[in-house]
């Protein structure tokens, strides 16, 4: 790094906040809202999967597979996830629907 680009970054960052160009703050901020939203989207869909998978968890004790549209839910939110997750929460995911199936089908 030249030390003439250094003291330009010094100097940029004594520069106190609102004499900066706004242009960089907005742009900061408007990442930061799109990381926010994205988490809040992943946060509700894994909300959804873990409610839908307690409920057949709990069906699965008591229950045989009677109606395969009970996983319909299921496999929709699953497949979701594969979109936007990734590798290990896939296959967490994975791991929580076989389990499911184990118990469905073993009673």
């Amino acid at each position: 790094m030249s030390a003439r680009y250094r003291r330009s970054w010094v100097h940029w960052l004594a520069v106190p906040p609102p004499l900066r160009p706004l242009g960089l703050h907005r742009r900061r901020k408007a990442e930061r809202e799109l990381v926010g939203a994205e988490i809040r989207k992943r946060e509700l869909l894994y909300t959804e999967f873990i409610a839908e998978c307690s409920k057949l968890a709990i069906d699965a004790l008591d229950h045989t597979l009677d109606e395969p549209t009970k996983l319909f839910q299921v496999y929709a939110l699953h497949n979701r996830m594969r979109l936007v997750s990734s590798d290990v929460v896939v296959a967490a995911a994975d791991q929580t629907v076989k389990h499911i199936l184990k118990n469905y089908f073993a009673a």
